[in-house]
């Protein structure tokens, strides 16, 4: 949601206009007891450290799984369906 805000509401009036955004917090994906192994998995991920994360035949059925044909375009629901994996294969889930 976006507010704008003349010049002419502060003083001393500024060269520019502004604006006020009003975010909203959505609930998080990833359950909070989760959250830290999420941030690693990400990091590792996003690094291309797959073999830390899995197994050959883990990475081969998370990919399978959240139906990941290329690597350079996976969704956000697909990478969370990946960690899921992740959680199911080390035993946390």
């Amino acid at each position: 949601q976006l507010l704008k805000l003349p010049a002419e509401c502060f003083h001393p009036k500024p060269k520019v206009n502004s604006v006020l955004i009003k975010l909203t917090r959505h609930t998080t994906d990833v359950p909070d007891k989760y959250w830290k192994l999420y941030t690693y998995f990400v990091s590792k991920w996003v690094n291309r450290e797959y073999r830390q994360l899995f197994t050959k035949n883990q990475f081969h059925q998370a990919m399978k799984h959240a139906k990941v044909n290329n690597l350079s375009t996976v969704t956000y629901e697909q990478v969370l369906s990946i960690f899921n994996s992740y959680l199911l294969f080390n035993g946390r889930k």
